[in-house]
């Protein structure tokens, strides 16, 4: 571990504290910006058997040099071995989940294409280069993904094309890569952190969430501008009827994929939803995407694989 850090610590605001974290709010001098300081208590993770894989998750995220994977600067360690001291870079904009829902507030209405389009690319890219290191995420979401804004007003404007997001909290339960098969993704709670491909269903429902404004978890939308339904293995679920059909053949290649190879994050940033101009897209064509049919007046997926 490194020396602690010569440069005067202030203390700005504590955000988080609880049996076995905490989280402040630093500035330190001559270097510009915030910080945050996370304490953690290692009697209590001793006690509770997973020291060291918080350790191993620390050590992974410090190995991973990359802008949207949030950057650890400093670790330290009390003098009497108690707690452990991590000093990560600042985001100004919170969670991306707590993004949407303010956004949602104040427009009305979900991230544009536009915006995911922008937001997904730094998420694909962030997890291509934890897949070349051999390292899995593990616990990815929408709570997991940090987003920091360029300005205040682009900040209080929630103008998310001009916002970074950083992924955090590698799951505890990672594995490297070089250890696993990688396969099709598992739907077992029990296994759910154990397969690469689990990584990519949870980046896919990101993306829904960032669509719909709401999680997957509810399969009926009552909203009448959202009457077209996706049918994918992990379940049948609606689509705005406005969407491009840049958009569904994108989420279709995340959910539908039956095995993924270590190229797949590659194949994902060549995609025309994310290299083409929005403006260029396409309205949604029922026929010209194998498995959309329509049934009663909505849109449904059935696999052609």
């Amino acid at each position: 571990m490194s020396e602690k850090p010569k440069n005067e610590l202030k203390l700005i605001k504590l955000l988080y504290d609880d049996n076995f974290k905490t989280l402040y709010l630093i500035k330190r001098e001559g270097i510009p910006g915030f910080l945050f300081k996370k304490r953690i208590n290692v009697n209590y993770y001793t006690q509770n058997d997973c020291l060291k894989p918080a350790l191993e998750e620390i050590y992974l995220t410090k190995k991973i040099n990359h802008p949207n994977v949030l950057k650890i600067i400093e670790i330290n360690k009390s003098s009497n071995n108690q707690y452990l001291y991590i000093e990560m870079e600042y985001c100004n904009g919170g969670s991306l989940e707590e993004c949407l829902k303010k956004y949602m507030e104040l427009y009305n209405h979900p991230f544009t294409e536009e915006i995911i389009q922008h937001l997904m690319k730094q998420i694909i890219t962030a997890l291509e280069e934890c897949n070349s290191n051999n390292i899995l995420h593990g616990n990815l979401n929408i709570n997991n993904i940090l987003v920091n804004f360029e300005s205040e007003q682009d900040k209080k404007s929630l103008n998310m094309l001009k916002a970074t997001i950083k992924i955090k909290n590698f799951g505890i339960l990672k594995q490297s890569i070089k250890t696993m098969n990688i396969g099709p993704y598992d739907t077992q709670k029990t296994k759910q952190y154990k397969s690469p491909a689990n990584d990519i269903l949870n980046m896919g429902i990101i993306c829904y969430q960032m669509l719909m404004g709401r999680g997957l978890a509810n399969k009926i939308n009552k909203n009448k501008n959202f009457c077209a339904k996706l049918d994918i293995d992990i379940g049948t679920y609606s689509l705005p009827i406005f969407i491009s059909q840049e958009l569904v053949l994108f989420i279709k290649a995340i959910f539908q994929k039956k095995s993924y190879t270590k190229f797949f994050y590659k194949y994902l940033l060549q995609h025309d939803f994310l290299t083409e101009n929005i403006k260029k897209f396409n309205k949604l064509n029922i026929n010209a995407i194998p498995g959309l049919i329509e049934q009663k007046g909505a849109f449904i997926f059935i696999s052609d694989e």
